[in-house]
C-alpha cells in the first residue's frame, strides 16, 4: 500500500480521506473575553459562554494564522489560544487580529470559541 502525501494545492475544504473535515468543526461563535498582558500580547483569563463566566487556569499561544490577503473581505488574521478552564475543560479560542472588517467591534478585537476537546 502506497500513501501519497498531498500538497497544499491538492487538499480541499472537506477531504474524505482525512479523519476530520473542516465542515465537521462547529461554526465559531462570538464570546466575551477578559485578557491579561503577557510579554508583547494579551492572553485570555476568563471567557463568557452560554451565560456563564469560565476562568482560564492555563493558556498556550498565541498561534498566529493568516491567509487570503489577496481576496479582500475573505482575508483573515487570527491568534489562536488553547486554554484549560478551572473545570478542566480544554477549549480553543481565537482573537480576530484584524483580518475581516466585519469581525471587528468598537470595543476591541472580536473573540470566538472555535471548539473544545472532550
Amino acid at each position: 500500500f502506497f500513501f501519497k502525501q498531498k500538497t497544499a494545492y491538492e487538499i480541499y475544504q472537506c477531504d474524505w480521506s482525512s479523519a476530520v473535515c473542516s465542515s465537521d468543526l462547529p461554526t465559531p461563535r462570538p464570546i466575551a473575553v477578559e485578557t491579561a498582558p503577557r510579554r508583547d500580547f494579551f492572553v485570555p483569563v476568563r471567557y463568557r459562554d452560554e451565560g456563564a463566566w469560565h476562568e482560564v487556569v492555563h493558556v498556550a499561544g498565541p498561534e498566529r494564522v493568516s491567509g487570503r490577503a489577496w481576496d479582500g473581505d475573505a482575508a483573515y488574521a487570527r491568534e489562536y489560544f488553547r486554554c484549560v478552564t478551572r473545570e478542566g475543560r480544554l477549549v480553543w479560542v481565537y482573537r480576530d487580529a484584524g483580518g475581516r472588517p466585519s469581525a471587528r467591534r468598537a470595543d476591541g478585537p472580536a473573540w470566538f470559541l472555535h471548539g473544545w476537546w472532550d
